[in-house]
């Protein structure tokens, strides 16, 4: 009589991997905001000297900083002037600003204006200063504009909905995901609109002239990444994304290997997966109409495990329930 061995399940890397997805095929929503904000206070310029504020950086990823500027002297005419900027050194050139509002100013009196920063820090990069008066070891002070910010704040992903597609997924790379703090806009342009979308009170709208403007995630060539986005749009709106930059002016066509949808009649995801090739550094997620305004909301992009994480977690879940039928 032969006595049967007890079968180890095995859980196969691919297998795992099917099962993260699967998760991630549910629909996905944000339930929080994705945003840690920083009060950063106050500048006043002397108007000899550059000012500055330090803060602590996300290496890697997206983050930004939003103020309220006004000048407090009105020079004279200039072009090309960084009115305030980000840098990772104490007093920047207008060269070694990574962000700045570089503007081309008249002898008016200026602001108070809402300016957004948005920036990627390097990746051994972790903290970063916030400037007003750039230039002024150089000519530039001879233009006499004197300036002053007020509500500097810093932004940056916190992570939270981490967990979200499932067991060993990496928090969410989208800063405001679900866009219900107004005070910064990641995308290169739109407007927040009130709307409960699919959580929360605010969506994105990116109007209806044609033009496009695209949310510009950073990745990791070689890792694989899940996204989900929800859409809606009129019958002329196009959501446009991938890892190449569709903003070409090219309307109709989806650039490289990108996907592109039309404007959905109610709110739709769209998920999926992708792996970046070398020199493939940011998935873009684009939207553009003709009439009609195309709204999106509850962003995610998060990193999957790697394989070997996955057949670890597997290969635990298996001895788990082993031991159960024991």
């Amino acid at each position: 009589m032969k006595i049967r061995s007890a079968r180890r399940p095995v859980v196969p890397a691919a297998v795992a991997l099917l099962a993260c997805l699967a998760v991630a095929a549910h629909a996905a929503v944000v339930t929080s905001n994705n945003l840690a904000t920083t009060s950063l206070g106050s500048l006043t310029e002397n108007g000899t000297t550059q000012v500055y504020v330090p803060f602590i950086v996300s290496p890697g990823v997206l983050n930004g900083v939003s103020a309220t500027v006004q000048s407090t002297t009105t020079g004279g005419e200039i072009a090309s002037y960084a009115i305030d900027g980000i840098s990772t050194v104490a007093t920047p050139t207008n060269a070694q600003l990574i962000a700045s509002n570089t503007l081309y100013l008249k002898p008016v009196a200026y602001g108070p204006t809402a300016h957004q920063l948005k920036f990627v820090p390097g990746a051994a990069v972790t903290s970063a200063n916030y400037h007003l008066g750039v230039g002024r070891t150089s000519d530039v002070w001879n233009y006499n504009w004197n300036w002053q910010s007020d509500s500097i704040t810093a932004y940056a992903p916190a992570g939270d909905d981490a967990g979200l597609l499932g067991a060993g997924f990496k928090a969410n790379l989208v800063p405001n995901a679900s866009f219900e703090n107004p005070s910064i806009m990641f995308w290169n342009g739109g407007t927040f609109v009130a709307d409960n979308g699919k959580n929360g009170s605010y969506v994105v709208s990116l109007d209806g002239t044609g033009t496009a403007y695209s949310l510009v995630i950073p990745v990791v060539p070689g890792k694989t990444y899940f996204y989900s986005f929800w859409q809606m749009g009129g019958d002329w709106s196009l959501a446009e994304w991938g890892l190449t930059d569709p903003n070409d002016g090219n309307f109709w066509d989806a650039e490289g290997s990108n996907s592109l949808a039309a404007g959905a009649a109610t709110w739709t995801e769209f998920t999926g997966s992708f792996t970046p090739a070398i020199g493939q550094n940011y998935f873009y997620l684009n939207g553009r109409s003709n009439e009609d305004p195309i709204y999106f909301d509850s962003v995610i992009v998060q990193q999957i495990p790697e394989p070997t994480t996955l057949a670890l977690a597997g290969f635990a879940m298996s001895a788990i329930l082993l031991r159960r039928r024991r």
